[in-house]
């Protein structure tokens, strides 16, 4: 089972679409969810995820709760914040609540997509991630 996926949390596919042409790479996966329960059991079955959650001024006292609660549960997990221009404001409050990143442009993924990378190559097959590794390769890890 791998460890990390990509998952995205839309109502629609658009950042999904623009996800894919910029990660650019048949062999990762992006994973779509349509809402936080879905994105939430999908974070369960693979734990360290990088997660891109869709914003908007409806729904942002919910996904600011549905932050807190996922970096709390997974702490491995890394979550970037996907939004419109009206949701520019809340940025900041996303961030405090453990949100890694934020963009309000389909058009503005690359470091997004940098990130996402990031994430999936720091776990590594076996389950242990870049940190434990390290640990474990140092001279007093005994």
């Amino acid at each position: 089972m791998q460890q990390a996926r990509v998952i995205l949390c839309e109502k629609n596919g658009t950042w999904a679409v623009a996800f894919r042409r910029e990660l650019a790479s048949p062999v990762i996966r992006v994973y779509e969810t349509r809402s936080r329960k879905q994105c939430r059991e999908e974070v369960a079955l693979s734990p360290a995820s990088f997660v891109g959650l869709e914003v908007t001024a409806e729904n942002i006292d919910a996904a600011h709760n549905f932050v807190t609660c996922l970096r709390e549960e997974f702490p491995c997990s890394c979550v970037v914040v996907l939004g419109s221009r009206d949701s520019e404001p809340y940025e900041f409050p996303l961030r405090e609540a453990g949100a890694i990143f934020a963009t309000f442009s389909p058009r503005h993924l690359s470091a997004a997509v940098t990130l996402a990378r990031r994430q999936l190559m720091t776990v590594s097959d076996t389950g242990t991630s870049l940190r434990e590794t390290i640990f474990a390769r140092l001279p007093w890890s005994e």
